[in-house]
Order: C-alpha cells, then sequence, then structure tokens
C-alpha cells in the first residue's frame, strides 16, 4: 500500500516486483460488482486523496498519476454508494507526496484502480488496514501509521477527510519522474540479461523488431552500469573485416582458441575454442582442458553444422599456432577437401573475425560474472551464454542476428532471466 522511499522528496525508489498491482484482488465478492466506494464533494484535483472507509480499493480518475499501470483486458464494475455503477479500466501504482509535521515524504500506492467516471482520488482504509497499516480517526485529526511510525496524517472538512499532501509538488511531474525511472530499470534488466549488451545494439534490436520478447521501449536510456566498465576495458580495439566475404554457409570458417584462463573453469577446462561461420556468422563455443584438444572440438563442429546445413566447409581460416597446423589436423583437412588459411605471425589482425568474437565472449561473460558477484570459476557458463546470446543479437555486417541468418526465423529472447 504506502512504501516510504526513506528519502527526502527529491531523491526516492521505485517499488519492487512484490507490491506490483494484482488484479485478481476482490473476487470473493458476492455482488456482481467488484468494489465498492463512497461517493462525496466533487473537487477535480489530482492533488485531493479523500480518505473513505467504504472504499475497498484505492482509486484515482487521473490517468497521468499512474506510473506503472496495466490495463484491463475488459472492464470492471465498481459500485458508487449512490447505487451508480462505473468501470474501472486498469490498475497500477501511483506516487503521493504528503506532509507529515511539516516533512515532506513520499511514498507510491499500489493496486490503485483507475476509474475515469469518478472526480475525486479516494485513499481506501480498507486496502490500508489490510497491508498492514492503523488509520486513527480523531476529533478533526486523522492518523495511518505502521508498526508504529506515522506514515501520513489528514484532516476533515465538512465532514469529509481528506489526506496531507503536498500542493507545491505537482503529481503529474512526480509521475513522469517515476515512469523515466521505472523505463531505465525495465531497459537495465534487458541489458543484463542479454549479456551486458550495448546499448545502441539493444536498441536496434528493439526498433527494427530483429528479436521477440523484449518489453522495453526503444527511447529509455539505459543507466551507467560499473559491471560493463569493469569488464570491458581494452588497450587498443582491433580493426576486423566489417564485410562479409562469402555468398553461402560454410564456405569460410573462422577460429581461433582463447587462454588459458587463470582459474580453471568447474568442469576443468582453462580454454575455449570458437568456430564462426563467415556467411551467417552464427558462432560455436568448446571447451577445452588442452590445446590438442582443438582438433576433436573442429571435427565435432564440423559433423554438427555440416549435418544442419546440408553442404560441406570449403575453407578454415585460423592463426598459425601448433594445434591447427599439427600433422593429423592437417592431413584431416585434405582428406575432407578443406582449404587451411593461416595467419602471418604475429599479426592477429589477419583473423579479426575471431579475435573480435573472442573479446566480445570475454566482455560479456566478464561483465555477468561481475554483476552477478560469481567466482571466476563460472567463466565457461558465462562464455557460454554469451556465445548463446551473441547469436540472438544482430552483429553489424548483416544488420540481422547470426540466428535468423542461419536457420532462417526470428530469435525470440523471451524465456531469458
Amino acid at each position: 500500500m504506502l512504501e516510504e522511499n526513506k528519502l527526502k522528496t527529491t531523491e526516492y525508489q521505485v517499488d519492487e516486483a512484490d507490491d506490483m498491482p494484482d488484479d485478481t484482488a476482490g473476487d470473493n465478492d458476492a455482488n456482481d460488482a467488484m468494489f465498492t466506494v463512497s461517493y462525496g464533494a466533487r473537487v477535480q484535483s489530482p492533488n485531493v486523496w479523500i480518505i473513505d472507509s467504504g472504499a475497498t480499493k484505492h482509486m484515482s480518475p487521473c490517468r497521468c498519476m499512474f506510473f506503472d499501470y496495466v490495463p484491463f483486458s475488459t472492464s470492471e464494475p465498481v459500485s458508487l454508494g449512490n447505487g451508480t455503477v462505473c468501470d474501472a479500466m486498469g490498475i497500477g501504482r501511483v506516487a503521493i507526496t504528503v506532509v507529515v509535521n511539516d516533512e515532506v515524504k513520499r511514498y507510491t500506492m499500489a493496486d490503485v484502480l483507475y476509474v475515469p467516471q469518478l472526480v475525486n482520488n479516494f485513499f481506501s482504509v480498507t486496502a490500508a488496514t489490510l497491508k498492514g497499516h492503523e488509520v486513527t480517526f480523531q476529533r478533526c485529526r486523522c492518523t495511518i501509521s505502521r508498526n508504529g511510525q506515522l506514515i501520513a496524517t489528514g484532516h476533515a472538512v465538512n465532514h469529509i477527510w481528506y489526506v496531507d499532501v503536498d500542493t507545491v509538488q505537482s503529481p503529474t511531474d512526480v509521475c513522469a519522474e517515476l515512469k523515466t525511472q521505472v523505463k531505465e530499470k525495465e531497459l537495465n534488466l534487458w541489458h543484463q540479461r542479454l549479456g551486458h549488451v550495448n546499448e545502441r545494439r539493444l536498441k536496434t534490436a528493439v526498433s527494427k523488431s530483429l528479436i521477440n520478447g523484449v518489453d522495453c521501449a526503444n527511447g529509455d536510456k539505459l543507466p551507467f552500469c560499473e559491471a560493463c566498465v569493469q569488464g570491458k576495458q581494452a588497450r587498443k580495439p582491433f580493426k576486423g573485416l566489417a564485410d562479409v566475404q562469402t555468398k553461402h554457409k560454410l564456405e569460410l570458417v573462422h577460429s581461433d582458441v582463447c587462454g588459458p584462463m587463470s582459474v580453471a573453469s568447474l568442469g576443468g577446462a582453462r580454454y575455449f575454442v570458437t568456430f564462426t561461420d563467415d556467411f551467417t556468422r552464427c558462432c560455436r563455443v568448446y571447451f577445452l582442458k588442452q590445446k590438442s584438444e582443438v582438433f576433436e572440438k573442429f571435427k565435432e563442429y564440423e559433423a554438427e553444422v555440416t549435418n544442419h546445413a546440408g553442404c560441406s566447409i570449403k575453407t578454415l581460416r585460423t592463426d598459425n599456432g601448433g594445434k591447427y597446423t599439427s600433422r593429423e589436423f592437417e592431413t584431416y583437412l585434405k582428406q575432407k577437401g578443406i582449404r587451411h588459411e593461416v595467419t602471418t605471425p604475429y599479426t592477429p589482425q589477419q583473423n579479426g573475425v575471431s579475435e573480435r568474437l573472442n573479446r566480445t565472449l570475454q566482455e560479456m561473460a566478464l561483465s555477468q560474472v561481475m554483476h552477478a558477484g560469481l567466482p571466476k570459476c563460472f567463466w565457461a557458463d558465462s562464455v557460454s551464454t554469451a556465445c548463446y546470446v551473441r547469436n540472438r543479437l544482430p552483429v553489424v555486417p548483416l544488420n540481422v542476428s547470426p540466428f535468423e541468418k542461419w536457420y532462417g526465423k526470428k530469435p525470440d529472447v523471451s524465456h531469458m532471466r
């Protein structure tokens, strides 16, 4: 119901999910009409809240005051004291700024019904007491408290009780500020779910409908992310090839090994190897205990992608490391008719696609581990997740996601948490 932000009026925070609206409340009423409310003075002002002991829910006719609003699929009836029935169109949270002993405090009220036909805001005594608050009426003074702490006060005028609110601050302005904060919180949540993806990249995917299931607005602003700063620091960026060089799947596959890591993974791995199809930029990641396992992982990758794509790998581009140039590896490539392109020693720029991918996966993985506060032994799980996410986000050369390019359908990320 009422939750104090513990801050002055210039600073506040939004309620957590446990105070979200619940449009199922009141289903136990025997009458067809869901709620009952007294109908009194006609004072059309968002700053006026009438205390009503007959209302079963907080109600407001001012849509602009809601900063977290959920519309009903069908309107719900609200029975007034004079027998009139109005329609409640939705439910949400409303900010209210009260004055208690000359001190201004800001609260948020949850489960507030939006009833456009009303002319007053109604503060429900029933809803307050169900949330654990105590409402006490005296001669000309009303107090609202919880656990012995005074939350708000009220006064009576012509036998009608009003909450003592701050008339200086505009409820519309307060609502706009809270809406902005809620939007930033939603965008930040998806930023974290999608491997601490770049803000512009996330917004591009949302605005162009390249992914499904993301419910944040494109105009929102991502707040400062300390985990990204810690996880994405770099000395100097590489300039990889920006254009796709192929016209079909598996014409060219880029590969590179990253490691050793300072800490072994939970499975004992200290390296990971990536394989990236140039045409779709769809990548796979495999974890290694020793570099000598690269050959076996390549055969595993080849069997998987050739079976799915229905064609064979034409060219493999790697660095000049021994794990790719062993006699066993070279013999296998010749038997399969796969051309092997190797880079000049000490020039990783020639293998820019794989080098850039390694950096992307490490940055995403490290940011996720930093944000979650997990030990470094979870790096392999985080890299695997980063690879999964990266395949479902648009990449620069394609302007679509590798998943869509490979599978021919848009990815859905609504299941991610």
